[in-house]
């Protein structure tokens, strides 16, 4: 009748609204956990957080900077080869980024706009051959698609830069000849004197500099620092026997005797002792 199909139908509203709720809970339980977990870590990683966003912003600078050098060049000289050559190493820069990117975000989540990464694995247990070959462990492998392309990028990029510092420099020598065509000789005999007045300056600084570096050097050690410095003791060599104690001081003064005397004392010992035995 009437009352039991509004009460059948009450009763399919209230599970419809009871699962409603049910998902409800459990969205907002599951977004309160990640939301905690996020920031636990955020907390605990915040120093290293920091420090990579400050070397990221670094390069940033660095990176734009010599980007607007490179094109002021380029319009300075009016290079469209340089200008074409600048443009063409930022796609190769933009492209190496995305791929890094893309790289990183791929072990956490995956998209439709990430880098086009071919498939090139490396599969060590094929190469090993045997059971190994045709088990499992076969369906492993290390893709080196990415290094390759890498690889490759940083090669275009530096053959492109090298090409890109030729044309400007060419453009220079050019742009400079350009100038010098409309001076008179007057103004290029002036500009060779300048020229040779800084080459002079130059050489005069440098003159300076190696004598300040000379008189400031110390002096060289003196004969007698020499021989005392020759002839001071090793504290770490083991002390002379008796013996060799008394052989050294007869030898000093041997030599002592010689210095003075001008004649060698054994020659003189041995005449001395043939005339006694002559005598005896």
């Amino acid at each position: 009748d009437k009352k039991e199909l509004i009460e059948a139908l009450s009763y399919e509203e209230y599970r419809i609204r009871q699962a409603e709720d049910n998902a409800t809970t459990r969205e907002r339980v599951k977004f309160g956990i990640i939301a905690a977990l996020a920031a636990i870590s955020l907390v605990l990683f915040w120093p290293l957080i920091s420090h990579v966003f400050e070397v990221a912003h670094v390069n940033f600078v660095v990176y734009t900077d010599r980007k607007k050098v490179e094109c002021a060049r380029c319009i300075e000289l009016k290079s469209l080869q340089g200008m074409l050559g600048v443009f063409l190493m930022f796609v190769l820069d933009f492209l190496g980024l995305w791929l890094t990117t893309s790289v990183i975000l791929s072990w956490v989540m995956t998209s439709k706009y990430f880098f086009p990464i071919p498939s090139l694995p490396i599969r060590p247990a094929a190469m090993m051959g045997g059971q190994v070959a045709s088990g499992p462990l076969s369906k492993y492998g290390l893709n080196v698609g990415p290094m390759v392309i890498t690889w490759a990028l940083r090669f275009f990029n530096g053959q492109l830069e090298s090409w890109t510092g030729k044309v400007l420099l060419r453009a220079d020598k050019r742009a400079k000849k350009d100038a010098r065509a409309w001076e008179s000789k007057e103004e290029r005999a002036a500009r060779k004197a300048a020229k040779r007045e800084r080459k002079a300056a130059r050489e005069a600084a440098k003159q300076k500099a190696e004598e300040e570096r000379r008189q400031s050097a110390p002096p060289p050690p003196s004969a007698h620092q020499q021989d005392q410095s020759q002839t001071a003791p090793d504290p770490f060599k083991e002390p002379p026997s008796r013996d060799e104690a008394r052989e050294a001081a007869a030898a000093a003064a041997e030599s002592r005797w010689n210095e003075s005397h001008g004649v060698d004392f054994k020659t003189t010992l041995e005449t001395t002792q043939s005339a006694m035995d002559e005598l005896d």
